[in-house]
């Protein structure tokens, strides 16, 4: 058994145990047992360095933190700043990631603006609503 929970992880049944890898918000999101503030923090912390974090629990044993941190590609500042050259004076990402590293993404290669936490369809609303108040939008994904 296993079962996507959109944008917080996934839920799985292996032989007698359950195990679910998502982030805090899939934990919050159970009524069984609650995270305990010290993951908590070290959660936080992770996040604070411009990680993407995901906690791993068996059962009732949380058993792992990861930490993933995303690395543009070498020729991402570039290319932005060859699209800065024709005059385009906004550029938004819009991501699931969190807040922080959508910051830390978007400064490394030079975005104006950086939407994080953002669903799917939060973020076709993001698109919509912009669309609403800029003259022109476009929108370059990677799998839209």
């Amino acid at each position: 058994d296993l079962e996507a929970v959109l944008g917080k992880g996934i839920k799985a049944s292996l032989g007698n145990n359950k195990v679910y890898i998502g982030n805090l918000d899939l934990f919050e999101s159970l009524d069984d047992n609650k995270t305990e503030k010290e993951t908590e923090e070290k959660v936080r912390s992770l996040e604070s360095d411009g990680n993407t974090t995901m906690l791993i629990r068996q059962n009732d044993d949380y058993i792992g933190i990861i930490g993933l941190m995303d690395t543009p590609r070498k020729e991402a500042k570039n290319t932005l700043e060859q699209v800065k050259k024709l005059g385009i004076k906004r550029m938004i990402m819009l991501t699931g990631d969190n807040q922080k590293v959508a910051n830390a993404v978007a400064k490394e290669i030079g975005l104006t603006d950086a939407w994080g936490s953002l669903l799917p369809e939060e973020k076709v609303d993001a698109i919509k609503k912009l669309k609403e108040e800029e003259s022109k939008v476009a929108m370059v994904g990677d799998g839209v």
